[in-house]
């Protein structure tokens, strides 16, 4: 059975498209199913690993209230689906998992009781997550986690899983970078992935089945580890991109026909960038380091994870450098900026000299001509009298300002 959902769920302003994938091979990447053959296809796993969960059942740790009944619940299908169809499982997965346990002591059901399932969820609500949570005795605090979104990246470790939250980050529609949380739950056989949108490390975690032998899922860690590498391919990108930025602006700092506000902001732009992915990275370092902590038995896990930590330390190394150059470039960009503004002030300053000089040069006969424009009677007129008066003390007066306006700037500091 390979049904296309296209089911959008509200939830205040937000439409979100609703995907489920159980995965066990690489085939199964293009199927997806109704929230009713997930929830039976959950009531079969939990029937396979039936005493797992039995030692569960005395324990008070376990499932957050139901809101509602999943049965209010179920997603609307495209047109063409029979009601029939609605309540049965994929004969891929629900036929093996069934025959197994009606044959449980047959020695031909041994492998198939070791397969691994990955279920992925996208854009369920919270009823639903709490109905999915309620089949697998997953703890209250675990679905609080997951329906609040904002819950900060980290690991836990509980009696019979090990919850994982993580985040990826991609540019949003205004080319801003944005993170985008992903939930996982990591049981002996199985692993839930909830996440409320598309994300991108889905395709690069299908990717990885190709170095698979059977292109099958070995273990439920695998997933796990698949999927923090994906995370890290995508920082690693980033940083790649990051540091093309770098060497871009290091040459445009020594090119005059750049303007200086788009580097400024590029400049910028590339120094937030790096801020942000340097802040996130060190959020996954712990994460890791949490991880390793853990009592993981899978030493290829272990292994793997020791790996992604020592690419994520590389990784770190490289954009506190890209950090390093930015700073250089931007004393080198205020160093250029600051010698741009000495030679502007050089050239004004030769300018005012020389306006200085002439108004030096006219100064006596603008002073000249306005003392013998006055209405006055003065020496070397034709009519001129023997009564200068006036012209005296106008001259004695202007004399007398000059000399005070001249002892008054020295005693202040101006000459």
């Amino acid at each position: 059975m390979n049904q296309s959902i296209s089911t959008s769920v509200s939830s205040g302003s937000l439409r979100r498209e609703k995907k489920i994938h159980i995965i066990n091979e690489l085939k199964d990447q293009d199927k997806e199913y109704t929230f009713q053959e997930l929830i039976d296809f959950s009531h079969v796993l939990v029937k396979r690993d039936q005493s797992f969960f039995n030692d569960l059942s005395n324990s008070t740790l376990l499932s957050p209230p139901l809101v509602q009944q999943h049965q209010h619940q179920q997603p609307t299908l495209n047109n063409n689906n029979n009601s029939s169809n609605n309540n049965n499982i994929d004969n891929n997965h629900s036929k093996i998992l069934i025959d197994e346990d009606i044959n449980n002591n047959n020695n031909n059901d041994n492998n198939n009781k070791n397969d691994v399932y990955w279920l992925d969820m996208e854009g369920l609500d919270d009823d639903e997550i709490s109905v999915i949570c309620k089949i697998f005795a997953i703890h209250h605090l675990t679905y609080e986690d997951i329906i609040t979104q904002d819950s900060s990246e980290k690991s836990e470790e509980y009696s019979h899983y090990l919850f994982v939250s993580t985040s990826e980050i991609c540019y949003n529609d205004f080319n801003v970078l944005e993170t985008s949380n992903i939930y996982l739950v990591i049981f002996k056989s199985f692993v839930l992935v909830f996440h409320s949108r598309p994300v991108e490390c889905f395709e690069a975690v299908m990717k990885s089945f190709r170095y698979l032998d059977n292109n099958q899922i070995p273990t439920s860690h695998w997933v796990l580890c698949s999927f923090l590498d994906a995370i890290h391919g995508i920082y690693s990108t980033l940083a790649d991109t990051l540091m093309v930025e770098v060497n871009i602006l290091d040459e445009y700092t020594m090119r005059d026909e750049i303007a200086k506000s788009e580097l400024y902001i590029r400049l910028g732009r590339a120094v937030r960038k790096a801020t942000n992915l340097l802040s996130w990275l060190f959020i996954k370092n712990d994460v890791m380091s949490s991880l390793l902590r853990d009592n993981i038995s899978d030493t290829e896990a272990v292994r793997h994870l020791n790996n992604i930590k020592d690419r994520l330390y590389r990784l770190q190394q490289k954009i506190k450098l890209a950090e390093e150059l930015l700073e250089n470039i931007g004393n080198i960009y205020i160093s250029k900026v600051s010698l741009v503004m000495d030679e502007e002030s050089h050239t004004l300053n030769i300018s005012m000299s020389r306006i200085a000089t002439l108004t030096t040069i006219f100064m006596p006969m603008t002073w000249l001509s306005g003392v013998f424009g006055m209405n006055i009677k003065m020496p070397g007129l034709a009519d001129a009298v023997d009564n200068y008066s006036w012209f005296s003390g106008i001259i004695s007066a202007m004399i007398a300002f000059a000399f005070i306006f001249l002892v008054y700037s020295y005693k202040k500091g101006y000459i």
